[in-house]
């Protein structure tokens, strides 16, 4: 009887999700597994539904008559999931430290009009000894361009660089909800890999749920395709000191005032 009762209403919220959705044009994301019958999970208003993915699209394709129009909102609906390509976000971050300061950050490497380059946060820029680590080598960087009101930094290596690898940009906005992945050195660790959401965006950064640290400063943020779509700024932290909550988001920089920053090259 339970099972039962949970089927209707599954079939009830379904229907609803689906009216809302064609009524109104929302955009809503349906992350569809490679299996068919595993589960999708849909993505709407910021809340996150699953449900068989088989029994979903039997479901669309009882509101139409019309196949071409059924196969249309479908094609419309559905995203592929993805995963990133970790071994190539890994391999494009890189470990910088400051000799003078005894502090370690982070970087990601670029390539920018056939040009190598290591992109990172400008607070990490802080005296003349910084070097990024490759094979446990210490290698100089120099500072090409900088922009301090942006937290940004492009350095190059005085030698190059045998163990990494370079990303691409992302050619589009990225939208609130949107997964991301950030690759860092936090707290003394190398290579280590986050995952979270982006949650608001501002004028030239974004805020996102995953827990940054100090360390992960001027690490990649990356999507789904392992594209680059920012670089890792500071935490913003939110404190009820009442009960002793803290909330905090990382702020990173977006792709569009990377961009920007990038123009000043010659």
């Amino acid at each position: 009887m339970l099972r039962k009762l949970k089927g209707i209403l599954d079939s009830i919220l379904m229907g609803a999700i689906i009216g809302v959705l064609i009524a109104n044009l929302l955009t809503v994301r349906v992350l569809l597994n490679q299996q068919e019958n595993e589960n999708i999970q849909l993505e709407m208003f910021g809340q996150s539904l699953v449900f068989n993915q088989k029994i979903f699209f039997n479901y669309i394709r009882t509101l139409f008559k019309n196949q071409e129009r059924t196969d249309e909102i479908i094609t419309k609906l559905v995203t592929k999931t993805n995963e990133p390509d970790y071994d190539l976000i890994l391999k494009s971050n890189v470990v910088i430290t400051n000799v003078d300061k005894n502090t370690m950050g982070s970087g990601v490497c670029i390539r920018y009009r056939s040009r190598k380059y290591i992109l990172s946060a400008f607070h990490l820029d802080e005296s003349e000894n910084i070097y990024v680590l490759d094979n446990d080598k210490e290698i100089k960087l120099k500072v090409i361009i900088s922009d301090e009101d942006n937290d940004l930094v492009l350095f190059e290596p005085v030698e190059s660089l045998n163990t990494v690898d370079f990303i691409p940009f992302v050619d589009r906005q990225v939208n609130i909800g949107e997964s991301i992945w950030i690759c860092g050195n936090p707290a003394g660790l190398e290579d280590l890999l986050i995952t979270g959401s982006i949650v608001s965006k501002e004028s030239n950064a974004f805020l996102v749920s995953a827990p940054v640290f100090f360390g992960n400063s001027g690490g990649g943020v990356f999507n789904r395709n392992t594209e680059l779509v920012g670089i890792v700024s500071q935490i913003r932290a939110f404190i009820d000191f009442r009960s002793s909550l803290v909330l905090s988001f990382g702020v990173i920089i977006d792709i569009d005032t990377i961009e920007e920053f990038l123009g000043q090259l010659n």
